[in-house]
C-alpha cells in the first residue's frame, strides 16, 4: 500500500473551472465559464437569485443541497450530482478493498470471502435476539 497522502490530487482531483458553480452556485463570476446549455444556464441563474435557496445553501452541507434542489431545477442538480457522486463511490471502492484485505490474511485465509465481506460492508444491524426467538428447533430423526 501507498500513502494516500503522498497523492491527494488521484483522490481530489481539482475542479475544473467550468464546474466552479456546483460548489457555489450563487457566485456571479461563473456565469463566464460556464458550458451548460442555454436552457440549464437560465435555470441557474434563476435559482441564484433564489434568496430563500441562497440561505439553504449556507445552512446545509452541499450533496444535500443539490438533493434538495433536484425536485425544481433538474437539469442543473443532475449536472452537479453527477460530478459530485464519483467521490462516494471512490470512497466504497476503497472501503470495499481496505475490507478484503483485512479479510485475507494470514489468520483469515478463507478462500471464498464474499459473505464475510457483505457482513463487514453493510451497515445493517441484525436482532439476534428475534432470530434466536424464531429459531426452530431441529427434531431428531
Amino acid at each position: 500500500m501507498y500513502n494516500k497522502q503522498s497523492q491527494p490530487q488521484n483522490y481530489f482531483p481539482k475542479i475544473e473551472e467550468e464546474f466552479q458553480w456546483i460548489r457555489n452556485p450563487f457566485e456571479e463570476d461563473y456565469l463566464k465559464k460556464l458550458k451548460i446549455s442555454a436552457s440549464e444556464e437560465d435555470s441557474l441563474i434563476e435559482m441564484s437569485c433564489d434568496q430563500t435557496l441562497k440561505s439553504y445553501f449556507k445552512s446545509t452541507q452541499l450533496v444535500p443541497f443539490w438533493l434538495n434542489v433536484r425536485k425544481d431545477y433538474t437539469a442543473i442538480a443532475k449536472i452537479a450530482l453527477r460530478n459530485l457522486m464519483g467521490f462516494s463511490t471512490t470512497y466504497l471502492c476503497e472501503r470495499a478493498f481496505s475490507t478484503l484485505i483485512y479479510l485475507k490474511n494470514k489468520y483469515r485465509n478463507k478462500l471464498n470471502v464474499e459473505s464475510d465481506s457483505r457482513l463487514k460492508l453493510t451497515s445493517f444491524n441484525p436482532d439476534i435476539d428475534f432470530l434466536v426467538k424464531n429459531k426452530q428447533c431441529q427434531k431428531s430423526h
